[in-house]
């Protein structure tokens, strides 16, 4: 039989591939890393949030646009540009399809997070907690920390 070889990927060879819509290649370590970057919900709503958690399917990363719908968390991080539409526009479709979402506002050092059902956001600073509904575990970030080492400051 023969042996197969795993191809190792350069940065030059990855920024040369032809851009394909609904895709975003990365390159860490030689191997090529493919991920869908478009996420639709339906025929009008098409996002590409900065961060994004989706549950496994059947053993399997989600591959349908049906299953994307089942996302368990949206995160954007705010620029001016972008202020009105993460904060307005998304915040609103996101709660409408029942996915919690943080905005996380590098400037004020915070994470605002929207519940499905919330008038209103939760202000967190210091410490965020995550623990998805049927998870075993929680995720803990500390905000101070993960905000001195975006800004630069560590």
């Amino acid at each position: 039989m023969p042996v197969l070889q795993t191809r190792r990927w350069t940065a030059d060879e990855v920024r040369a591939l032809p851009d394909e819509p609904g895709k975003r290649f990365e390159c860490v370590h030689g191997e090529l890393l493919v991920s869908p970057a478009d996420l639709q919900f339906d025929e009008s709503t098409l996002v590409q949030p900065d961060v994004f958690v989706l549950p496994f399917f059947e053993g399997r990363r989600p591959v349908r646009p049906e299953q994307i719908g089942h996302a368990l968390l949206f995160v954007e991080v705010i620029c001016p540009g972008t202020t009105r539409y993460d904060r307005v526009v998304k915040r609103t479709r996101y709660q409408r399809y029942g996915v919690e979402y943080w905005i996380v506002d590098l400037d004020a050092r915070l994470v605002e997070r929207w519940m499905p059902d919330a008038e209103r956001p939760e202000i967190i600073t210091g410490t965020l907690e995550w623990q998805p509904s049927g998870s075993a575990s929680s995720l803990t970030i500390d905000l101070d920390a993960l905000f001195a080492e975006a800004l630069g400051e560590r």
